[in-house]
């Protein structure tokens, strides 16, 4: 079972998205960003955004448009001081971030 993200977590990462308040980060940038309830791990097109990168066993994943890829390096992604989001999966040529949510 992989580690997911607790109620206050999840309360966190979608502040990171409503508007402007005093005190919090923002999601930012270009990327896309899914949260997905039915999705099994963490997903990136964004090798160059994860930190402590390791190689793991081919894992197929199915995208949320139907189309399969394989996984081969996963790392951890912070999307802030207090969320962090472990054995995020690099998928080459995905163009989004999924963020699984139980």
């Amino acid at each position: 079972m992989l580690p997911g993200l607790t109620n206050e977590q999840i309360q966190k990462l979608l502040s990171l998205i409503e508007p402007t308040r005093s005190g919090y980060l923002k999601l930012s940038g270009n990327d896309v960003w899914i949260f997905d309830t039915g999705a099994s791990r963490h997903m990136t097109g964004n090798v160059n955004c994860l930190k402590d990168i390791v190689n793991v066993k081919l894992i197929p994943m199915e995208l949320p448009v139907g189309v399969f890829r394989m996984a081969k390096v996963q790392g951890r992604l912070d999307l802030s001081l207090d969320i962090r989001l472990r054995s995020v999966l690099y998928i080459p040529n995905f163009q989004h971030n999924l963020v699984s949510i139980a």
